[in-house]
């Protein structure tokens, strides 16, 4: 395992599709967050939600969720 990367150069290396094994302990210094993916439905959120009880959650329009760490330029087409 490669200790010495930063999230932007793994995130790389994971969306490449190099990657298998468990995230722990990639980017030292950093905090890990994991995402959790379930399936689109107008009762899965809320239930979760209510299930984890966080101090904030982020929320949508039912069937229009995405939350990424890419920027909005890296969906837009040339057309803009």
């Amino acid at each position: 395992m490669n200790s010495g990367w930063t999230p932007r150069e793994f995130r790389e290396v994971v969306r490449a599709g190099n990657w298998t094994g468990p995230t722990a302990g990639c980017c030292p210094g950093h905090v890990q967050a994991n995402l959790v993916a379930l399936p689109a439905c107008g009762v899965t959120p809320e239930a979760a939600l209510l299930a984890a009880g966080p101090e904030l959650a982020v929320t949508h329009a039912p069937g229009h969720m995405l939350i990424t760490d890419l920027r909005d330029d890296a969906f837009l087409d040339e057309a803009g």
